[in-house]
This record gives C-alpha cells, structure tokens and sequence, in this order.
C-alpha cells in the first residue's frame, strides 16, 4: 500500500470513527481524587461525563445509579443539579457553563471558556486504560501543571472537569503537585439514557468567570473576617494563617 493510499486511508477512519461516536451517547465514570476540603474522607470522589452530539455534561454521581430504575436514576439526577456542582461544555460556543454550589458562592450559573490549555503532546509515551492506548500531553491550567493521557480511539475533544483540547478523549489526568487526579473506571460507548442533561436553567441568567471569580474573593474576605473576629482579644498575640486553595490555583481571569 502507498504513501497515499495509506493517508487516505487514515483520514476515511478518522471520519468513520466521528461519525460512529457522534450517532451515539459516550458516557465515562471517573475516580476523582484531591485535596479539596469539600471532598470525601478518604479524598476520592466519583464523577460522570456523559457526551452527547453538541456538548457535554459532567457531575457527581451515586455509584449505584447503574442499577437503579430509569425514573429514579432521573429523579436522582435531578437532585445533583440542584444540590452539587454541574458542567456543561457546548462544543458549538466553545464555552463551559456550570452551577456553583461552593461554600463561598451559591446557585450562581457561570459562563467559563474552554479551551484554555496549550498542549505539549508527546506520542512516544503511551500507557493502556481499559484496553485503549493513551498519549501523553502536559499543560498548565490557572496554575497547576498537569499531565494527561488521551486516547485517539474515541475521538472526542474531552475529558474530566474543564479538561478539553486534545485530539481525542482525555482518560487520565493530574497535577504535577498531586494535589488532584481524575482516571476513567468504565466507558460506555452506548449509553442510551434519554432524560435531558442540558438543563434550561444553564441557557440563562448567567454571569462572567471574571464576575464570579470577583464574588469568591469577596465571599472568602468575608469569611475570614468573620473567622478572624471570633478570636478573643486576649489571644492578640496569636498569629494565624488561613490557606483556602482552590483547584484553579490562580483563578486568573479570561475574558469570555
């Protein structure tokens, strides 16, 4: 076979494979481990992204949703939107919309970018995640340096959290300072659930990163002051840090 032919080749596959996965629901299950204080006791949490033709949802789910009913798999659905964090990626925009229900900022629904991660990739490095084989790509994302294996097989621009960009799915990633990790446990590349994952409520009232980027700074100030105030005056002489340490280190600001 010529050079030619073997390019052709190449790209038919490439458009047969887009094609394939974009008729059809991919959803993978994450074990998400970090140092956040929100996190369990044991720091590991576990996620779900489930990709659909012209975006994506990612969230916290009961490791048991797979043996539930459909009707209270929904309802259970339903309850994380309200309750827990919830990211939509929308391929068409290019942006990221998620609801925040931090400690420091509540119910707000926020516009994010995607994209914003110059890979390094670097293919002569690959390791094998539930029988795919992954490429290696190190970025930095608001302060951290990670590093992340994807596989060309599920060629899905995507990964865990706001994780994107790279020339298929993204199965494993962390940060160099080991302060989070995110690794596929199950991929599903027919998931035919059919309630909605895109809620309506993420298509308006949103605000700015940089906004709500301002409003956790303000909230964290707050808190701190009211900390501060709570410790009695004869203890003046006691000298006291508070480190409060976000997984987008630097919170910097782009515009959307």
């Amino acid at each position: 076979m010529n050079k030619f032919a073997r390019l052709l080749l190449g790209i038919l596959s490439f458009i047969f494979s887009n094609i394939c996965y974009s008729k059809n629901n991919i959803s993978v299950e994450y074990t998400v481990r970090s140092l956040q204080s929100n996190a369990q006791s044991d720091g590991i949490e576990l996620y779900k992204l489930v990709l659909r033709d012209g975006y994506s949802s990612y969230y916290k789910f009961n490791i048991l949703e797979s043996e539930k009913p459909k009707n209270v798999v929904k309802k259970e659905l339903e309850r994380v939107i309200k309750e827990n964090d919830f990211l939509i990626k929308d391929y068409k925009s290019k942006n990221i919309v998620f609801k925040s229900n931090s400690s420091f900022v509540k119910d707000k629904i926020v516009k994010d970018s995607m994209n914003l991660i110059n890979w390094k990739i670097n293919t002569t490095v690959s390791i094998n995640i539930l029988g795919y084989d992954c490429y290696k790509a190190t970025g930095n994302f608001r302060g951290r340096n990670y590093t992340a294996y994807y596989t060309p097989k599920i060629p899905k621009a995507d990964g865990p959290f706001k994780f994107s960009g790279l020339p298929g799915l993204i199965l494993k990633i962390s940060s160099d300072d080991n302060y989070t990790s995110f690794e596929a446990t199950k991929i599903d590349l027919g998931d035919n659930n059919t309630y909605p994952i895109y809620p309506d409520e993420f298509k308006k009232k949103l605000i700015l990163f940089k906004d709500y980027v301002n409003l956790v700074k303000k909230s964290c100030k707050q808190q701190l002051k009211e900390i501060y105030a709570k410790i009695p005056q004869s203890d003046d002489n006691i000298q006291m840090k508070i480190d409060i340490t976000f997984l987008e280190k630097t919170l910097q600001i782009e515009q959307n």
